[in-house]
């Protein structure tokens, strides 16, 4: 896959001292970048700003030199890697660059605009109530989860530099929230804060196998991929669950298990409420 390259522009130099960092991964995100890059920057005029370039072929880069204060390019590749092990490389090389001033880190999708002083106070909120990862909530995407959104999610640094940052395996992302509960910290979803997608999040028959592969992974059990898929109504998870022979996180199974219960009682409680209540009153 080639090695990345760093650029530096000379506004690092005014922020290297600062406490938060936002590391954005773009790959031909011209249209999109162009209208979320100028608001972060704006509204986050001290923090350190860091995009990786994941194989644009478009203007992502030239776009990026104007707000960014450090660009990580990596070669052109033709396949996407949203949603599979390769893109937890592309963010390890990202955090293990940052300054050690750094205390709190936003991971966002480059479609994603968080609300009005999102990144500072949630901050002030993880400091205040000791959590360890945070977010807060898509506008438009119904949230029925404990678990912090990945794009939006606000990590403690020292944390991620604790576990050696992200696992390159399948679930890697969900993995630093289970791995986190293990080890006794907290998370927490603040739901009055608002992020914003510039695009409606879509489920192909891909990238619904790629979480297949990934609940596998993470020590699910089949009965809930068979939950998930009859949720999704695509069996195409099943068919990635199935596909993937090893569990690689073994230590945190027994905190997958008790989500699994969770997540069951949670989701009865919606269907209940969707198809129960409101048969009732129309």
């Amino acid at each position: 896959m080639g090695s990345s390259k760093i650029l530096y522009n000379p506004s690092f130099n005014l922020r290297r001292k600062s406490d938060r960092a936002i590391v954005i991964c773009a790959r031909n995100e011209e249209k999109i970048l162009s209208k979320t890059l100028p608001k972060i920057r704006d509204e986050n005029k001290e923090v350190l700003l860091v995009l990786i370039d994941d194989g644009s072929i478009d203007k992502t880069q030239e776009i990026a030199k104007k707000y960014s204060d450090v660009i990580i390019k990596f070669p052109f590749h033709k396949e996407s890697f949203a949603g599979r092990p390769e893109l937890a490389i592309r963010y390890n090389t990202a955090l293990s660059i940052l300054p050690n001033s750094i205390t709190y880190v936003m991971i966002l999708g480059a479609d994603t605009l968080p609300s009005k002083k999102y990144f500072s106070t949630i901050v002030k909120r993880m400091k205040k109530d000791h959590v360890t990862i945070a977010s807060g909530i898509l506008k438009g995407e119904e949230m029925f989860s404990v678990f912090p959104r990945g794009s939006g999610r606000v990590y403690e640094y020292k944390f991620l530099k604790e576990i050696n940052f992200f696992p390159v395996g399948w679930g890697w992302e969900s993995y630093v929230v289970f791995k986190c509960l293990q080890m006794g910290r907290k998370i927490r979803i603040y739901k009055d804060l608002k992020l914003y997608s510039l695009r409606k999040t879509k489920l192909n028959t891909k990238k619904l196998a790629y979480w297949g592969k990934a609940m596998k992974n993470l020590g699910y059990t089949p009965l809930f991929a068979l939950m998930r898929s009859l949720k999704f109504k695509n069996f195409n998870i099943l068919e990635g669950y199935f596909s993937h022979s090893e569990i690689t996180f073994k230590e945190i199974v027994p905190v997958v298990r008790k989500y699994e219960l969770l997540s069951f009682f949670l989701n009865l409680k919606l269907f209940i409420k969707e198809h129960l209540f409101y048969r009732k009153h129309p």
